[in-house]
């Protein structure tokens, strides 16, 4: 009882002081339409009209035995996707994510009939907490280029772009480095940062949120300790995969369940098909 009040009491602490560089916190914060427009504005140097509305967390299979995703934030514009991810940890994988993420929105758009013309921009943009690839840049832009003529124009209306926002101080444009200086840092320098920094606040005083995420990481905890501890005699993937049954049997949703055992979806997949075999 003690252990739990105490672990509910560092949760409490933990909330109180949680970043927009959380992606629960950054995906409630960029929720809202104008903030969210501003901010893809700011940080692109694009101008948007109009954003139709913000997805936080869409999950997204374009067919039963395709593997699915999960989007931070999925944004329609009304000429443009936007797909914002907030990364934190350092994955090697991140050029094919993103390939496949702007695969399956394309495939998502295009219904049969259409034609190819009908897709429209697609933006995938990674902030991450850390140089992607180890150049020492503070933005990486993917672009097609013809090999033979790279001066050339050649575009499919794909743009991946990765940030480093540890590496701000690299920015010229003034309020693009102020954005990926808040996201790093937590200090707000301007106008639109303190707005940010002001919905990071309210976020905080949100009980409703505040039990959501409490309540999450919490089961993420209590699930690992007990993977852990089934994993001292059976393995540690074993002791997921076994936390995993669990969650399946209460009937939590598989993106949750990804984030607490640290499973691959297919996995999670195959274990409940196992557990539907055995019924």
């Amino acid at each position: 009882m003690e252990h739990e009040q105490a672990r509910a009491e560092s949760l409490e602490e933990q909330w109180q002081k949680l970043p927009l560089s959380n992606d629960f916190m950054f995906c409630h914060v960029l929720s809202d339409l104008d903030t969210c427009r501003q901010f893809i504005e700011r940080l692109l140097h694009i101008h948007i009209d109009r954003l139709e509305h913000v997805q936080p967390q869409k999950e997204m299979r374009v067919a039963a035995d395709a593997k699915g995703i999960r989007f931070d934030l999925y944004i329609k514009g009304c000429d443009a996707v936007y797909d914002m991810e907030m990364q934190k940890s350092h994955k090697p994988d991140l050029l094919l994510r993103a390939r496949y993420y702007q695969s399956t929105i394309d495939t998502d758009t295009l219904k049969a009939g259409d034609l190819y013309r009908k897709l429209t921009d697609v933006y995938i943009i990674f902030l991450c907490m850390f140089d992607p690839f180890s150049h020492g840049l503070p933005q990486y832009t993917v672009q097609r280029v013809f090999k033979e003529k790279p001066e050339a124009q050649c575009s499919n209306l794909v743009h991946e772009i990765y940030f480093n926002c540890t590496a701000y101080d690299q920015v010229n444009d003034t309020a693009e480095q102020r954005i990926l200086k808040y996201i790093a840092s937590g200090q707000a320098e301007d106008e639109f940062t303190g707005r940010l920094d002001m919905l990071v606040r309210e976020a905080r005083r949100n009980n409703l949120w505040k039990k959501d995420y409490m309540t999450l990481e919490m089961m993420k905890t209590e699930e690992r300790e007990a993977g852990i501890a089934i994993g001292r005699d059976e393995g540690f993937e074993t002791g997921m995969e076994q936390a995993a049954r669990n969650l399946l049997g209460i009937g939590l949703p598989e993106s949750q369940i990804m984030q607490v055992t640290g499973l691959s979806e297919e996995r999670i997949r195959q274990l409940a098909q196992q557990s539907e075999h055995h019924l």
